[in-house]
């Protein structure tokens, strides 16, 4: 359900045990609200210092070092300004050594972060050891598949709401191979990104005829969706 915009409105929602609220910037940034915690994926530059005046989050996820997804310098002001855990793969950590509070994390490990559990899954992508992440929050296990191709790993977890990348301008990214994680996964909401729109409907047309029970969200940049 849409219920707003921006920043902002995500720090208006008030969500109860199993609730989710997010917000789509672009590519694969991510801004997600559940009871228990704040998280932002993989900002690179498309949140900036100053939008964290009313929604800041407890944990910044890094998947890969690539320029659309960690751009180092406002990744380390966005930590200052929000105090935030960031926790990043093998890849990214050379480039964030002037951050904070900062945990790394490998494939297949498991860690506790400011009372959330990350883990930490093999992601298939041209970069240094990315990840995927499934994050344990507020009652709900998210799903954030960066934007790689399906791995084998996917399928030893299950995931509430999975963020499922399903093409361009990622070379590993498809509509396939998210269809592939959002059956692996078990997912009851999957919300295609990373994709041109067209690719995100073929997404929605294909989990219709699929997988039935899956509920497809295709968000909007920047608005506030509550699940």
């Amino acid at each position: 359900m849409k219920v707003g915009e921006g920043l902002e409105g995500l720090a208006r929602l008030r969500l109860s045990r199993g609730e989710l609220g997010f917000v789509f910037f672009e590519f694969s940034a991510l801004a997600v609200s559940t009871g228990d915690h704040r998280l932002l994926f993989d900002p690179a530059e498309a949140v900036g210092p100053k939008d964290l005046s009313s929604w800041k989050p407890n944990l910044l996820l890094i998947t890969h070092e690539h320029f659309d997804h960690l751009e180092p310098s406002r990744l380390v002001e966005l930590q200052r300004v929000s105090g935030a855990t960031v926790v990043c793969n093998r890849g990214s950590a050379p480039l964030l050594r002037k951050v904070g509070r900062l945990v790394v994390v490998g494939a297949g490990e498991t860690v506790e972060v400011e009372g959330a559990k990350v883990t930490g899954i093999r992601a298939r992508h041209p970069a240094q050891e990315p990840l995927m992440f499934l994050v344990e929050s507020g009652g709900l296990s998210i799903f954030h598949g960066s934007d790689s191709s399906f791995t084998p790993e996917v399928e030893r977890h299950r995931a509430d709401v999975a963020f499922l990348p399903a093409g361009a301008p990622s070379p590993t990214a498809s509509v396939g191979d998210a269809l592939r994680m959002a059956r692996a996964l078990g997912c009851r909401w999957a919300i295609p990104f990373h994709c041109l729109r067209e690719e995100a409907e073929e997404f929605r047309r294909r989990v219709e005829k699929n997988l039935p029970g899956v509920r497809v969200l295709l968000p909007e940049r920047g608005e506030v969706y509550r699940l």
